[in-house]
């Protein structure tokens, strides 16, 4: 016996034990916030105790963690692992069926970006339902709602998005939904989810709008250009034939050779009415430089012919 106790490695004090945490990107204050809780450490420590990450050695530390000498958790020794992780904290729910829930998630930020609002919800619901089970511990309820804020908030900046909710201080905004009943959790996230795909509609409508505005000003820039055509236009602006036409007609409500053509006619249209030159040398100023389907088109447009389309202007007029 006393030989078995001589070959055990001494334990370590809380001081010496390293902790592990996950990704960098998620803010700091959550992490900190989880500490606290993990650690159930009082007001008083907390303005001794911080969190910082080292990119020297890859490695988050923690200051003064054992602090509070009437805390079990933070002073007291834990065995020989150097390590305090999730699995540690929360052994029994590793495997539990009820914890994966990557799948629920990942498809609730695939419907706010594609569906409407009763798919969102329904979502939600789904997402709910697969992190609630009975052996949940709260520091796994926790680690739940900072995932799931740090997905919200990588969302969000990932797509330019800024919601005043999510810009609050990250661990005051943990802090209160960590504390809400489930009816009021799920009306939040319900909130923020709809709030997101409001505001990436927007912006793609916004974006869309643009992208039309763009292709208007290059025929306004480049009508009198014969070579004009929807290949050109695509190469110029950098996108498909195929998603351009789909756009434009959206907006628009006219193909795109459809509203090129009606703005070189409206454009001969008033050099008819404006100035004396001849039909065949406004076809080539406006982009056409057959004079024959030049006036073909302009007759299938105004019901007659370019030079009578002048002459009964200049009747109307006396």
């Amino acid at each position: 016996m006393d030989a078995l106790e001589k070959a055990m490695p001494k334990e370590l004090t809380a001081s010496e034990i390293e902790v592990r945490l996950g990704a960098t990107w998620i803010p700091v204050e959550i992490y900190q916030q989880f500490l606290y809780e993990l650690l159930d450490t009082p007001s008083w420590v907390r303005n001794y105790t911080k969190l910082s990450y080292s990119s020297y050695n890859a490695n988050w530390n923690i200051s003064a963690k054992n602090m509070d000498k009437e805390s079990v958790k933070a002073d007291k020794t834990y065995g020989t692992s150097r390590a305090i992780n999730i699995q540690e904290v929360a052994p029994s729910e590793k495997n539990n069926p009820g914890s994966s829930h990557e799948t629920e998630l990942s498809h609730l930020f695939k419907m706010i970006r594609l569906k409407e609002e009763p798919e969102i919800i329904e979502a939600v619901h789904a997402y709910l339902h697969s992190i609630s089970f009975k052996e949940k511990s709260l520091q796994q309820h926790h680690l739940d709602v900072m995932e799931l804020l740090s997905e919200f908030c990588r969302f969000a900046a990932n797509n330019d998005i800024v919601l005043d909710e999510l810009s609050k201080d990250m661990g005051e905004l943990y802090g209160k939904i960590s504390d809400m009943e489930q009816d009021m959790l799920e009306q939040w996230i319900v909130n923020i989810s709809v709030a997101l795909h409001e505001k990436l509609l927007s912006e793609r409508n916004t974006s869309r709008k643009s992208f039309v505005e763009k292709a208007k000003d290059y025929v306004h820039n480049n009508y009198v250009n014969e070579e004009l055509s929807l290949d050109s236009i695509c190469e110029a602006l950098g996108v498909s034939n195929s998603y351009f036409s789909t756009v434009f007609k959206k907006e628009t409500g006219k193909s795109f050779i459809g509203y090129l053509t009606d703005y070189r006619m409206d454009r001969a249209s008033r050099l008819l009415l404006e100035t004396n030159e001849k039909s065949y040398i406004i076809g080539k100023k406006v982009g056409y430089t057959d004079p024959n389907y030049f006036s073909y088109v302009f007759k299938r447009r105004f019901g007659v012919s370019p030079s009578k389309y002048r002459t009964e202007y200049k009747e109307s007029e006396k």
